[in-house]
């Protein structure tokens, strides 16, 4: 009891907020993917090799958390690269990408 009175802050903001989920599975999994991948970092051949093997993990497991055609985003992406300033380059981001291209969001999948 005296854990939840020390944490009922936390413990209820997913009720004030909806979005917040309430269990942390998704993340867990999330990140679990991350870690097999640094792992599998260390035999890239360099560390700029492992760098950007890490950046592309990133694009990519931000895509899946939200429902982004993976392939669409990253190559539409390394395609504007270029051509965005530097004060521009957050609207990359697949969350914001999403919504100038809502033809490449999926449907979420319905796996449990």
């Amino acid at each position: 009891m005296s854990y939840v009175d020390g944490h009922s802050c936390a413990l209820t903001r997913s009720l004030e907020d909806g979005r917040i989920e309430i269990d942390v599975t998704d993340v867990e999994r999330t990140l679990r993917g991350l870690a097999i991948g640094r792992k599998n970092r260390g035999f890239v051949g360099s560390d700029k090799a492992a760098e950007r093997h890490a950046i592309f993990d990133t694009l990519i497991e931000t895509c899946h958390r939200h429902d982004v055609n993976t392939w669409l985003h990253i190559k539409d992406v390394l395609k504007s690269v270029r051509t965005h300033s530097a004060s521009d380059i957050a609207e990359l981001v697949s969350y914001r990408w999403e919504l100038q291209h809502p033809e490449a969001v999926q449907p979420p999948l319905n796996c449990r």
